[in-house]
């Protein structure tokens, strides 16, 4: 199929999520609208960093890699934004029209030469590469590149996945990595912010507290994505998860006390 029509096709569940979603019709239509767009999300984030890894240069493919995620955070915090005066049948007609244009617009663009070239569509490759690097860029260098990586690859095994220490360690840190994310509760939390907020005493202010939270998640990314270059990955993923152990720390301490215990928490938090 390659990866540009796997993109074009992603905006398939989207479409009829949000399109059941839209016209209701019933518990059961709307809760199937949400598993659709479920899915298409869970497409999307197996298809899109992919097409960007095959695509963007060696030295931009981190910060294009980051750039998803910053992607992600933006139109959450669109959703807020609409969310405030509009009604979920019209955020359902927004997605809509997204998914549409999202895949009118993924027509335009070619294929990965990466892929092309497992294809021995060479000079499809090449074209596509130009119109990546530009119509006049001297694209053969980087084709050779890729056809080199190619021919060292190995093909590899389930059983040497769980195995090789070379390949087993990388997986495991990453699947550790998104089990503790997604079990923290996080996306329960985002999902119902504004009646989180609402309950807290905040019912007037509930969808603008929500609308501030969207902000503060799209200004971490981008602070991400400059520090990330300057103490590498590793050093920037434990710097936010210590200064959220700390926030979840001070919250939890009673008021009379955080003033006094403040230095202490840190300092825990950053042995």
């Amino acid at each position: 199929m390659g990866r540009k029509f796997a993109l074009i096709f992603t905006a398939l569940p989207f479409l009829l999520g949000w399109s059941q979603i839209y016209f209701g019709g019933g518990v059961f239509v709307l809760y199937s609208g949400r598993v659709l767009t479920g899915v298409g999300c869970g497409m999307v984030a197996v298809v899109g960093p992919m097409y960007v890894s095959e695509t963007a240069t060696k030295e931009k493919r981190g910060l294009l890699g980051t750039g998803i995620q910053l992607s992600i955070t933006v139109g959450i915090l669109l959703v807020y934004l609409l969310g405030i005066y509009n009604s979920y049948e019209t955020l359902a007609a927004v997605g809509i029209v997204i998914a549409i244009l999202a895949a009118a617009m993924t027509l335009r663009i070619p294929d990965t030469p990466r892929f092309l070239l497992l294809r021995n569509r060479t000079q499809e490759a090449v074209n596509a590469l130009k119109f990546l690097r530009g119509a006049h860029a001297d694209v053969e260098e980087e084709v050779r590149d890729i056809q080199e990586c190619m021919e060292s690859d190995e093909k590899v095994t389930w059983t040497e996945i769980f195995t090789k220490p070379e390949m087993w360690q990388p997986l495991k840190i990453a699947m550790g990595l998104m089990f503790f994310q997604q079990f923290t509760g996080i996306n329960a939390v985002m999902f119902y912010t504004t009646s989180i907020f609402d309950k807290a005493g905040m019912a007037d202010n509930g969808s603008y507290a929500t609308t501030l939270i969207g902000f503060v998640q799209v200004a971490i990314v981008l602070s991400v994505l400059t520090h990330d270059r300057k103490f590498g990955s590793d050093d920037v993923y434990m710097r936010f998860e210590r200064y959220k152990s700390y926030d979840l720390l001070s919250k939890q301490t009673p008021r009379h006390l955080s003033v006094l215990s403040s230095p202490c928490l840190l300092w825990c938090v950053q042995v």
